[in-house]
């Protein structure tokens, strides 16, 4: 419990959070095996409901969608993204722990409840996703943006486990600006988009993310309204992440 004080303490500071081998490569292999056995067997080109999940294809050419928040769904949806002109054929599993027997949920949970109480934060809801890049087929990956305002009432934090080896920036690793979900530091950074600086050459200088390497088994905990993003990745990359959505009930 002293080092999860010292994580949740590291966490409020930066916005971020990273540990090699939260789970082991077998049992991030077979979360990725699973997902991979069941894409296998899915058309992705048209929208449909079946008994265990939806597929809803929102690219642009697929002229259907489904309506609503698709993780308030009565069942898992697997989305294709592409509804808002970015992340273009990104698939997300929601409900992902209703589909994938493999998550360990049990040992996350624990994990980020005891996170969570280190920082006087109870009463969290949980929602698993899978994140799936398959071979960089992703076209215009979305920029640096928030998921929820700055310092607003809205509470959102992720935690990601990489599923798949993320060894350099080919493969489209997570990323995230230090310091940016505080807003003493985003002044500065807001200084340097305008032109605000002392020295032209120190321009983006504080703009420079962390960026999350690693192998399958690495776990990232971010602060969602810090700047963060995917970075784009080449063709032929795959890139698989589990994802824990942490919000207030």
């Amino acid at each position: 419990m002293d080092n999860i004080k010292k994580i949740a303490q590291f966490l409020d500071k930066n916005g971020y959070y990273s540990e090699a081998n939260f789970i082991s490569l077998e049992e991030s292999s077979s979360i990725a095996k699973e997902v991979k056995d069941l894409f296998s067997k899915i058309n992705f080109k048209a929208t449909k409901e079946y008994d265990d999940y939806i597929v809803a294809n929102h690219l642009p050419e697929s002229g259907s969608k489904i309506s609503g928040a698709p993780g308030q769904k009565h069942k898992p949806v697997i989305l294709i993204r592409g509804e808002d002109e970015f992340d273009l054929g990104f698939v997300e599993i929601f409900q992902a722990d209703k589909l994938i027997s493999n998550i360990p949920v049990d040992k996350i949970s624990k994990f980020i409840k005891d996170l969570m109480g280190k920082m006087n934060i109870n009463n969290i809801n949980l929602k698993y996703s899978i994140y799936s890049n398959m071979n960089g087929s992703v076209k215009k990956v979305r920029g640096y943006h928030r998921d929820i305002p700055l310092a607003g009432s809205k509470f959102l934090k992720k935690f990601f486990i990489y599923l798949t080896d993320v060894p350099d920036i080919s493969y489209g690793p997570y990323s995230f600006i230090e310091g940016s979900h505080k807003p003493s530091e985003c002044i500065r950074f807001a200084n340097h988009l305008v032109g605000n600086y002392d020295d032209p050459n120190e321009y983006d200088c504080a703009l420079s993310p962390k960026i999350f390497l690693g192998k399958a088994g690495t776990m990232v905990i971010t602060t969602q309204d810090g700047l963060h993003r995917g970075l784009q990745q080449d063709i032929g990359k795959d890139r698989m992440v589990l994802v824990c959505k942490i919000r207030l009930k």
